[in-house]
């Protein structure tokens, strides 16, 4: 005796069942879809904009890239977990940006620049506005001035460098990268 023969019920339930479990199939073959999808999308969008996830290799923004910083924890003569807990990050975020494998965020480069910069201090401290020989009305204007911070100039935000204030990081760290104060405090 067949299932069928044993419960008449049984034949008629399947034939009221089967569209709900092809609605079921349906719908899963649906999310499968979508889910392929938006990691196809994301995969595009993370080769346009290399924040979103993983960063694209060829190209990273930042002023502070992936052998410099290892190259500062070298010279702070810190561990990976040693310097994770100096940048107030874990260690597996220390790992991933010496390896490429995530942008350094404008606060670790610069924590690391500043601890570098105060081991390693090859000159007494020398102010920026010497230096540069900057007239007293940039001076005035200036915060590296006015906290009589010169030779912190390249770490803080705000400064007056080649007439005008920078309008990020990056932008502020092209300019600082060849600037005979910055050299005077790091040699990067």
């Amino acid at each position: 005796m067949t299932l069928g023969e044993a419960s008449p019920f049984f034949s008629l339930g399947i034939l009221v069942l089967c569209p709900l479990f092809k609605k079921v199939a349906m719908i899963l073959n649906m999310y499968h879809i979508v889910v392929f999808l938006s990691s196809y999308f994301f995969n595009i969008f993370r080769h346009i904009n290399p924040r979103c996830g993983m960063i694209d290799k060829n190209e990273q923004e930042t002023s502070v890239d992936r052998k410099e910083l290892s190259e500062i924890r070298g010279r702070l003569g810190k561990s990976q977990r040693e310097m994770a807990q100096l940048l107030a990050v874990s260690l597996k975020a220390v790992q991933s940006f010496e390896q490429g494998w995530r942008n350094i965020p404008t606060h670790v480069q610069r924590q690391a620049l500043f601890l570098l910069a105060m081991k390693e201090s090859k000159d007494g401290g020398k102010p920026c506005w010497e230096i540069q020989a900057c007239p007293m009305e940039l001076k005035e204007k200036c915060p590296a001035w006015e906290f009589q911070s010169g030779h912190l100039c390249w770490f803080i935000s705000g400064t007056i460098c080649q007439g005008e204030v920078q309008a990020n990081w990056d932008s502020k760290m092209k300019i600082c990268r060849e600037c005979k104060v910055f050299h005077s405090m790091l040699d990067l």
